[in-house]
């Protein structure tokens, strides 16, 4: 089976948010500003004349204006961060034509002049999600395919049917 389309910025950004939900990163941001935020508001109460409720109030509000974007839009940051990074790097980020191949016992995918291939031993989920198919391997490694890449669901269906039969015969 052969799944040929554009390859865009936001599957890129994508792939990697994943991969790095995958690692806990998003998490770990936010408790980093927790941690920030709580450093503020104990700063300002050691350092600020005055009562100490009030020290605590301002702090807290002041470290919730500057570290609340990191706890409650890590995601988000995290997104536009790697957006800037993957720009800076490419210039231009052009769409591009990528290949995913079902073959045996692997699954191929190329763009870019870059090909990467996954064995379907090491599959560890199968998610069909409303962005698209997420396939998790062994290792940390990640193959996304978003909605955009499949004509419509019943392709998408075809494609998550015959991932899991595949993996399924070389799983025995």
């Amino acid at each position: 089976m052969k799944l040929e389309y554009l390859s865009t910025l936001d599957e890129a950004v994508e792939t990697k948010i994943l991969w790095l939900k995958d690692l806990n990163t998003v998490n770990k941001w936010r408790l980093w500003g927790v941690f920030y935020w709580l450093g503020i508001t104990t700063l300002f109460v050691a350092l600020a004349p005055g009562p100490v409720e009030i020290k605590i109030g301002i702090g807290f509000v002041l470290g919730g204006l500057t570290c609340g974007n990191l706890v409650f839009n890590a995601e988000k940051l995290l997104r536009r961060k790697i957006r800037k990074i993957i720009l800076k790097k490419t210039k231009t980020f052009e769409p591009a034509p990528a290949v995913v191949t079902l073959s045996g016992s692997t699954l191929d995918f190329s763009s870019r002049g870059v090909t990467v291939e996954f064995n379907l031993k090491e599959i560890i989920s199968l998610q069909n999600t409303q962005k698209g198919l997420i396939v998790n391997f062994e290792k940390g490694k990640l193959l996304y395919l978003p909605n955009a890449a499949f004509t419509d669901t019943d392709e998408k269906d075809t494609w998550v049917n015959a991932i899991n039969s595949e993996h399924s015969k070389h799983n025995d």
